[in-house]
């Protein structure tokens, strides 16, 4: 809601036109309620911003977990962009998942990584963009309850007990620790990433 009320208010100072469609994916097994959806749509029209819910399911066959649903829903993201011939695509990533998904790559996979505020994907044709990257998650929780933004409860069962979860807590123990953990964080994946330019060439799914 946050990322949808700074790019619907930043298309009237830009010197370009842009256009908006903002997208859901309800994947079946973690989907909101139907009244969240509301809630949602209703925000988009307020703001003028067209409203689309993309009904996804993983197969059925195969074990659910993080994984499999964030890889969902990034595919049918990247289906609609490309159908509806955008070339962008805003993610609300904020720091904290910066943070969060750097020390997951440095713990489960040997590398100090993380997500990129702009990102080529599919040769070229779409581009992923965070604009939110760079901003405390308690700072825009603050600026969604000091605008009353809508904020929706989130809806799957394993938001409390998956790995990202527990990486959370450890990067809250650090801070109690250091107070410069995170800062130093943020340096040392900047510095790891300008070490690795490949890193720009992919997307790290670690959940």
């Amino acid at each position: 809601m946050v990322l949808l009320a700074v790019l619907s208010e930043m298309r009237h100072v830009l010197p370009f036109p842009v256009e908006l469609q903002a997208a859901y994916v309800a994947v079946r097994q973690v989907a909101l309620p139907e009244e969240s959806i509301v809630l949602m749509r209703e925000t988009c029209r307020r703001r003028g911003v067209g409203f689309t819910t993309l009904q996804e399911s993983t197969a059925e066959n195969n074990a659910f977990n993080c994984y499999r649903c964030a890889r969902t829903r990034r595919q049918a993201l990247f289906e609609f962009g490309v159908q509806n011939r955008f070339d962008t695509l805003a993610l609300g990533h904020n720091q904290d998942d910066f943070l969060e998904t750097g020390l997951m790559n440095l713990i489960f996979h040997g590398r100090l990584e993380s997500l990129l505020p702009k990102q080529p994907m599919l040769a070229g044709r779409l581009t992923i963009i965070r604009p939110l990257l760079d901003i405390p998650k308690k700072h825009i929780r603050a600026f969604a309850k000091s605008t009353q933004l809508t904020y929706l409860t989130d809806a799957c069962p394993y938001h409390l007990t998956n790995r990202r979860e527990t990486i959370r807590s450890l990067l809250r123990e650090l801070s109690r620790i250091n107070r410069q953990a995170r800062a130093n964080l943020l340096k040392a994946i900047a510095n790891g990433q300008k070490a690795n330019p490949s890193a720009a060439e992919k997307i790290v799914l670690s959940l």
